[in-house]
């Protein structure tokens, strides 16, 4: 199997058990239904604090990317690649977004989703970073050009 159909199937596999299990915390919790690929802010200072968040990721990225560079890539360590980055950036996301939710949203129970999804996306990515996706990627990941 090619490494682009591997990687379409992981993140296929990732989008179903995402929505799946949004789906069963949100009949567990009673919450209705949001909006498939919308962020629905809770209040404006809520957007303002995630714009904030939003544009220090971005300015971050381009300082790591200058930072990388300069050293050619190489041995890079895993605390400066853009992956650990974005899944910094995604847990600050999520716990700025439960925290709103539990203080501002008219369901109390808004933010337990949001809580329980960030808890399971979190243990679904250290799973499958740590098992080089469940064994289907070489330990080098050796990505055709």
């Amino acid at each position: 199997m090619t490494f682009g159909v591997k990687l379409f199937l992981v993140l296929l596999g990732i989008f179903i058990v995402m929505f799946a299990i949004n789906l069963i915390l949100r009949k567990i919790f009673k919450v209705e239904k949001s909006n498939l690929f919308s962020y629905n802010h809770v209040n404006g200072r809520h957007k303002k604090v995630d714009w904030t968040i939003r544009i220090s990721v971005m300015v971050l990225i381009v300082i790591q990317y200058a930072f990388n560079a300069k050293n050619d890539f190489i041995n890079t360590p895993w605390y400066l690649q853009t992956y650990s980055l974005m899944f910094v950036f995604i847990v600050i996301t999520e716990v700025v977004k439960a925290f709103m939710e539990k203080k501002y949203a008219k369901n109390k129970n808004q933010y337990l989703v949001t809580a329980y999804q960030l808890l399971f996306l979190c243990i679904l990515l250290g799973a499958m970073f740590s098992t080089h996706f469940f064994g289907w990627f070489d330990q080098q990941m050796n990505i055709p050009s």
